[in-house]
């Protein structure tokens, strides 16, 4: 999740094009770390160790963590470790940059450095967030006030990726975008506190989701089409009311259902979710 972060960043600051962004996002499904990268950001080889195991491969059918044991640059248990972090999302993004020859493993250091300044994070901040926790990414980014916004947001983006199979980029937006989003699925959570939840799509979007959750070809907004959105909004706010009641709090939903952007309230909050090429506007409300 973290590298849709870092790469808006590189990309607003003029250091990669949207095109450059779009083919890395594109290639990082099917893209694994190289364990040499990986040990280098563990600290558990150095820049030329790596060097000496990749040279060593080019004259041996050996994998890269055989040759790094044998030299007794790693160890299994450490291997191991490397092996089960190869779908990091920052180190996929480093790598396929490298591997394009779009930035060089110092650039990329010094503008994640220049990320962690402008930010205000702590060297520990910044760990947290390379290694895609979902909670200090959301809360560094959007830095929100208020914790029932965020943690509605945090499982959302949980959600977006558990069944839509995709990591997500967040931010606030304000209210002239709504009009983009046209289509508009409704739920209101009830009780100690009220809470107004909309997904807002376009047309597009709207089919494309649909088909993801419903695992069917959709080409049209008919009524499975709506049918499959509506129950993806009340499955994912389903489980944040189940987490809200373990909390103690007393709510409920009610039933979820269309609505036209003319019922939208005053004092809403707006937060973009991008992923793939697909993007959800969400309106919230609590009084």
């Amino acid at each position: 999740m973290f590298s849709k972060y870092f790469g808006n960043f590189l990309l607003n600051k003029g250091i990669i094009t949207s095109q450059q962004l779009n083919e890395v996002f594109q290639e990082e499904k099917n893209t694994h770390v190289k364990l040499g990268i990986l040990a280098l950001n563990k600290g558990f080889m150095t820049l030329q160790q790596i060097e000496e195991v990749n040279e060593a491969q080019m004259s041996s059918d050996k994998r890269f963590g055989e040759i790094a044991i044998d030299k007794g640059y790693l160890s299994i248990d450490k291997l191991e470790e490397l092996l089960t972090g190869q779908k990091s999302s920052y180190l996929l993004l480093s790598q396929i940059l490298l591997d394009k020859n779009i930035l060089t493993m110092a650039q990329i250091s010094k503008h994640l450095f220049n990320y962690k300044n402008e930010n205000g994070l702590t060297n520990e901040d910044l760990q947290e967030l390379t290694s895609d926790n979902v909670e200090k990414i959301i809360s560094s980014s959007l830095q929100l006030k208020n914790s029932t916004f965020e943690e509605y947001l945090v499982l959302l983006a949980k959600n977006i990726e558990r069944h839509l199979h995709e990591k997500t980029f967040v931010e606030k937006v304000n209210e002239d975008l709504i009009n983009d989003y046209p289509l508009i699925a409704f739920q209101k959570i009830t009780g100690e506190y009220n809470l107004d939840t909309y997904l807002m799509l376009k047309e597009s979007d709207f089919i494309k989701i649909a088909s993801i959750f419903a695992e069917e070809v959709i080409t049209e907004v008919d009524d499975l089409c709506i049918s499959a959105i509506l129950e993806f909004l009340n499955l994912h706010n389903g489980i944040f009311v189940v987490n809200e009641v373990d909390k103690g709090f007393d709510i409920d939903l009610e039933v979820q259902c269309m609505a036209e952007i003319t019922t939208l309230r005053d004092e809403m909050s707006y937060f973009k979710f991008t992923f793939a090429d697909m993007s959800i506007v969400v309106g919230l409300k609590k009084n």
